[in-house]
């Protein structure tokens, strides 16, 4: 270790990306399939300056995502303004029933500027200087071997390039699929028919360099199907906002595999929550009963803006 990876308590920084069409939807909201790339490359640049990620990946080490908590705010912002990304890091390890892992655990804060013309100006902005809360990234990524036999992909002793960061231990329990599906005190199932299950197969074009299914895949596919169950329980598709994104990833998916993925809508009042499971079939169609990612989404029923 040197003087300029000396040992730090966490790794703070700030970063800025401009909003794009694939960042906010039609009423000027972040969407929640943006997050990952509003979040990531200021965070992870900031520590290709300060550790070599790139040689973790030399090693054959990876950070593969373990969880996802994305919450959203109901504040329009600004097109073709810079968010801003507050993140902070840290190295935990965690002692489980299967051994300890190791785990990057970020925070990030989201702020952009507040959108000053109506629905219908198309973008174009006065250009207000106020910065609001657009949402916030909790993260955890686990520190894995993913090209190596399934034996030998645990990481257990800090590697070379992260010494300079110092662990931390994890307090309590890893977030679970129980805890992600636990559907919240008071909501009623709404009826979805066929819409609760859609089966599909994987491709390479859903895949990333850590040689399997990409994290955007699994929120595309949950997004999409909370369209389809409100669709089936005749809500207001345009009148729905989403609040809250979880995603627990368990076992990964590879190309060519089929799955199926299974989503209940329940519903308190204006207030939605949609869980689901992506679940492995095998060539006969089994499905199983384990599945390999959970995902929660909680959103809420809202007048529609103003053109």
């Amino acid at each position: 270790m040197n003087e300029a990876t000396a040992a730090l308590e966490a790794l703070i920084g700030e970063g800025k990306t401009p909003t794009g069409f694939e960042q906010i939807d039609m009423n000027f909201n972040l969407r929640m399939r943006a997050y990952i790339g509003i979040c990531m490359p200021s965070m992870f640049g900031h520590m290709e300056k300060r550790f070599s990620m790139m040689q973790l990946r030399q090693d054959g080490i990876a950070p593969v995502l373990f969880y996802v908590d994305f919450r959203n705010t109901n504040k329009p912002l600004a097109f073709a303004r810079s968010l801003v990304t507050n993140h902070e890091l840290r190295l935990r390890r965690s002692h489980g029933e299967r051994g300890d892992r190791l785990i990057l655990d970020s925070t990030t804060r989201i702020r952009g500027r507040r959108q000053g013309g109506g629905r219908g100006s198309l973008g174009y902005d006065p250009g207000a200087d106020e910065l609001v809360e657009a949402g916030s990234a909790h993260v955890l990524h686990v520190l894995t071997r993913p090209a190596a036999p399934p034996a030998e992909r645990r990481v257990v002793k800090v590697p070379e390039p992260l010494e300079g960061l110092r662990e931390h231990g994890w307090e309590g329990d890893l977030p679970d699929i129980g805890e992600v599906l636990a559907v919240p005190e008071g909501f009623v199932e709404c009826p979805g028919g066929a819409d609760c299950e859609r089966e599909d197969v994987w491709g390479l074009p859903n895949t990333d360099i850590n040689q399997h299914v990409n994290v955007l895949e699994y929120l595309m596919g949950m997004e999409n199907q909370t369209t389809r169950l409100l669709h089936a329980a005749s809500l207001p598709l345009t009148q729905h906002r989403i609040t809250r994104c979880r995603v627990l990833f368990r076992k990964p998916f590879f190309p060519a595999q089929r799955f199926v993925l299974r989503a209940r809508l329940y519903r308190h009042d204006q207030q939605t929550f949609v869980s689901g499971a992506f679940h492995a079939l095998d060539q006969g169609g089994a499905v199983d009963e384990r599945p390999h990612v959970v995902s929660s989404i909680a959103g809420e029923l809202v007048a529609e803006p103003k053109a």
